[in-house]
């Protein structure tokens, strides 16, 4: 229902309530409600948009992407804009225009392969096991031991937490060490996801100043360490996921050792809960930790707007 969507998205709603109706009939077999069932609470009930909204989000993505992809249409856009042009076909690209979203000439290529079987860096999520089963009201006061017990005889200077943090829509991230603590703020759009991965990175790049050894970066970020290890790259991995792959093949290269360990979040891991609160400080007050913002990373601003005109309506 949603290819070319771009194309009809202002369709006159005679029109759109054909396929309005599709979906509202998929939402009342799916979840077993009578057809008396108002349409809006469906949709709710459900957690899926209106179509509307779908389309309008699909459709801004869009026009994010052919920023970088395809200038052609935004050509033809800024074309139409000199031709004065009024038609409801145009209100989403004023609507784009106002938020100035400027993604950078950069587009991250396929991030370099790590050759996990015969390298120095190593990857430790034995803590999920571990962990498996413990309610969560009861983990902060098991997982210490089990981290102390699996760690003790690493030199503490050798260790490095990294945290991300988002708090009212701004975003840091924080490292701390015995010697070293960092605090530092990302540039707007961010998700806690690319601070947790910028926080690796600086990490790298403190370590590299260092004398070679095996060093320990210890995060809760399991999605970090999923994405370093795994052998397929997504489409457009974020700008730092490539860094600190050939960061990583770098030390590697001078014999460096580098763990990266997960540890689960808010469960009183002392290093943990301080990389936390440094984090925090980050988002809120830290100095801006440059980086190229990918197209892909402004996403954020048009689910963030459709979920609102959802809530609004």
């Amino acid at each position: 229902m949603e290819y070319g969507c771009f194309c009809f998205r202002s369709a006159a709603n005679t029109h759109f309530i054909k396929l309005e109706r599709i979906q509202y009939r998929c939402l009342r077999i799916a979840l077993g409600c009578m057809q008396s069932t108002h349409t809006m609470s469906l949709e709710v009930l459900a957690g899926v948009l209106p179509l509307k909204n779908r389309f309008w989000d699909l459709s801004y993505r869009l026009l994010i992407r052919c920023d970088i992809l395809n200038p052609m249409v935004i050509e033809n856009f800024d074309r139409l804009v000199e031709l004065n042009s009024q038609t409801r076909f145009m209100s989403l690209y004023f609507d784009y225009m106002a938020q100035n979203i400027n993604p950078s000439s950069f587009v991250s290529n396929r991030a370099h392969f790590l050759d996990t079987t015969n390298s120095t860096v190593f990857f430790d999520t034995s803590m999920r096991k571990e962990i498996r089963g413990i309610p969560d009201h009861v983990r902060p006061q098991v997982a210490p031991n089990i981290f102390y017990n699996k760690f003790r005889t690493v030199n503490c200077e050798k260790m490095f937490y990294t945290d991300g943090s988002n708090i009212n829509r701004s975003t840091g991230f924080g490292i701390f060490n015995q010697n070293i603590t960092a605090s530092y703020k990302l540039s707007d759009p961010a998700s806690v996801y690319v601070a947790e991965l910028a926080a690796i990175q600086y990490t790298l790049e403190i370590i590299e100043t260092l004398p070679k050894d095996h060093y320990f970066i210890v995060t809760d970020s399991l999605s970090s360490i999923e994405a370093l290890r795994a052998m397929k790259p997504g489409k457009y991995p974020p700008y730092f996921l490539g860094k600190i792959r050939e960061h990583l093949r770098t030390l590697s290269e001078r014999s460096y050792l580098i763990s990266l360990v997960w540890v689960p979040s808010h469960c009183s891991i002392p290093g943990n809960e301080k990389a936390d609160s440094l984090a925090k400080v980050g988002a809120l007050e830290g100095d801006i930790y440059e980086r190229p913002i990918c197209f892909n990373e402004f996403f954020s601003i048009s689910r963030h707007k459709t979920l609102e005109s959802w809530q609004t309506s």
